[in-house]
């Protein structure tokens, strides 16, 4: 029976001092220095609204198959933009997914650090 690969879009926030390093630094990273919450693909497509009104907003680049940054002095007004768009889904399969992101947002904005997105 054939293996099928799963691609898995990262959602993190460091936790320490390491965690900032590695934010850094990449070839650093280590799990144990990161919160962090993964979906797959066709989950990615659902927030996918959402992380488009960051770029916009934010003037960052987060796109499939990228790194990208989002700065910790925007985490709480990024944590505000997934609430608004949570809250405007009807569709509870879809709402639980973005659930599913928001204790990355909520931990960036409560412990002043970035969020890492690895697509």
């Amino acid at each position: 029976m054939e293996k099928k690969y799963v691609h898995k879009c990262w959602f993190m926030v460091p936790i320490n001092e390491a965690g900032l390093h590695a934010v850094e630094y990449p070839g650093e990273y280590a799990p144990e220095n990161f919160f962090e919450v993964a979906l797959v693909l066709e989950e990615l497509n659902v927030v996918e609204p959402v992380l488009n009104d960051m770029n916009d907003k934010f003037g960052i680049l987060i796109d499939y198959c990228e790194e990208e940054d989002l700065p910790a002095e925007h985490a709480a007004e990024a944590l505000r933009m997934v609430l608004a768009f949570r809250d405007g889904i009807v569709d509870e399969e879809k709402r639980r997914i973005v659930e599913k992101i928001l204790p990355v947002f909520e931990k960036a904005a409560t412990t002043g650090m970035p969020v890492v997105f690895w697509l």
